[in-house]
């Protein structure tokens, strides 16, 4: 969700049991609350994975929608990226623009594939990510919440009535945790930093 190509290029749908060794209880204080997906119920876990399906088919398409509404947000947020110049029909046909929208769409995926385990499997990959951030000159974490507002947006025109109270919740959820993630890793590394040596 950076300003360049992330960690997101090669990651698989879904990860081995063992493959990471901490549990959400031993990632200690620096860890976030994960109480966003804690709370997530089995019907909303199916909620969205259902309504996934329906816009995994599109990914691009979609992804380009999140990104416009980004802009139209925060215009600010448009300088960080390598198609800051790019406008309309230029913009979206930027071949770092569809790469970058590609990689968010693909980590999105890759939270709904492992939604029962997101803390264990996919938070550490996010709290990294979050790190990267850091080295992206002026950008700042409170931007990733302009990235939730916009997919709630976009997965509402999106998903019409589908796209009611509950199902608003347990993507609300998700998204939550996904920038949970993000800027634990921006304040572990900006704490590292500042800190004295």
């Amino acid at each position: 969700m950076g300003c360049s190509p992330s960690s997101f290029d090669s990651i698989p749908a879904t990860y081995k049991q063992n493959e990471y060794s901490k549990t959400p209880s031993s990632f200690g204080p620096e860890a976030s609350s994960y109480a966003s997906c804690d709370v997530m119920s089995e019907s909303e876990k199916r909620i969205v994975k259902k309504t996934w399906k329906y816009l995994a088919r599109d990914m691009t398409f979609y992804g380009t929608r999140v990104f416009l509404r980004i802009f139209e947000l925060n215009p600010d947020l448009k300088a960080l990226f390598p198609f800051h110049n790019k406008e309309d029909e230029a913009l979206v046909n930027d071949q770092n623009f569809i790469g970058h929208v590609s990689r968010f769409m693909q980590a999105v995926g890759a939270a709904i594939d492992n939604i029962n385990n997101l803390h264990l499997y996919f938070g550490p990959l996010l709290v990294g990510l979050g790190r990267q951030h850091v080295e992206f000159g002026g950008f700042k974490p409170e931007y990733w919440d302009v990235f939730t507002e916009a997919m709630i947006f976009v997965w509402e025109k999106e998903l019409g009535d589908n796209f009611d109270g509950r199902c608003k919740i347990a993507w609300r959820k998700i998204f939550e945790f996904i920038m949970e993630q993000l800027k634990d890793g921006y304040k572990q590394r900006s704490d590292e930093e500042t800190r004295p040596t």
